[in-house]
């Protein structure tokens, strides 16, 4: 049987197949999360919560900082004032 695939192809083939379906899926919903996360309205205008509440500042949030409350999106100047509000948003 010359055209025939032994046990070891037939898994190879059957690994790549579904590896790539993996990939597939994963890339199609990382891309569907990422036009979820930008449709949201950003608050503060990009201004950063944390500092604007602790320091009484207006600071302009990065965008690589950003954290989902009540459907709006908001940006943080540093990872610590991330972390500052995500662990108590509603204040």
């Amino acid at each position: 049987m010359e055209g025939s695939l032994g046990p070891r192809k037939r898994w190879y083939r059957f690994s790549l197949a579904t590896l790539f379906l993996f990939v597939l899926i994963a890339a199609i919903a990382s891309a569907s999360y990422v036009h979820w996360l930008r449709s949201r309205p950003i608050g503060l205008d990009g201004y950063c919560p944390v500092t604007l509440k602790q320091m009484h500042r207006w600071q302009t949030g990065d965008p690589q900082l950003q954290s989902i409350y009540a459907g709006r999106r908001y940006l943080f100047a540093t990872r610590a004032e991330q972390q500052i509000f995500e662990s108590s948003p509603e204040k």
